[in-house]
């Protein structure tokens, strides 16, 4: 306990469904005892959660401590705190930096069309004024797989554009190996 007070941790799994995540934080809010709370790390579900729930979070003051890298998901919440570096404010400076420093004249990125973390991650490089990337592809997952076709055809792609650096964000740690 702390303080000489006994605490009871609750676990509420939510099985990566979104409406669950959704319900299972409703309810946290919503005891009266819920003194912290520890969780979210999909950025997805966190996304969806923020908007459904955010004002209701921020509201009860409860602290959160989270495992999101987009910090713009809950940058309005001053009670939500995350353990993850920022993807904006640390990842990015630091790959750009890198592409600059290692003389990168040709990257190309490669990620999935509808995961929130990939797609933030090429949308950021994408933005970077002074690093061109001469390849842009985000792929879509149909039933957890990767189109063969579509994976060829990306890879023609870059050798053609003779890439120098490739960055993948081809998760969540869901998706398929290739």
């Amino acid at each position: 306990g702390i303080l000489r007070r006994q605490l009871k941790i609750e676990v509420l799994d939510d099985n990566r469904v979104p409406e669950r995540t959704i319900a299972n934080v409703k309810k946290a809010l919503a005891n009266p005892h819920t003194v912290a709370m520890i969780g979210l790390s999909a950025t997805d579900r966190a996304r969806e959660t923020f908007n459904a729930l955010g004002g209701e979070i921020g509201a009860s003051g409860i602290p959160f401590l989270s495992d999101i890298s987009l910090t713009g998901i809950f940058e309005e919440q001053a009670n939500v705190f995350t353990m993850r570096p920022s993807q904006d404010d640390e990842r990015i400076p630091v790959l750009a930096q890198f592409i600059r420093t290692r003389n990168v004249q040709r990257p190309s990125f490669v990620g999935l069309k509808d995961v929130l973390s990939s797609s933030s991650l090429g949308d950021s490089l994408t933005g970077l004024d002074d690093v061109g990337l001469v390849a842009d592809h985000r792929l879509t997952l149909q039933d957890n797989n990767l189109d063969p076709a579509a994976i060829a055809t990306v890879i023609a792609d870059l050798k053609q554009k003779d890439t120098d650096m490739v960055f993948l964000a081809l998760g969540p740690r869901t998706a398929p190996v290739l």
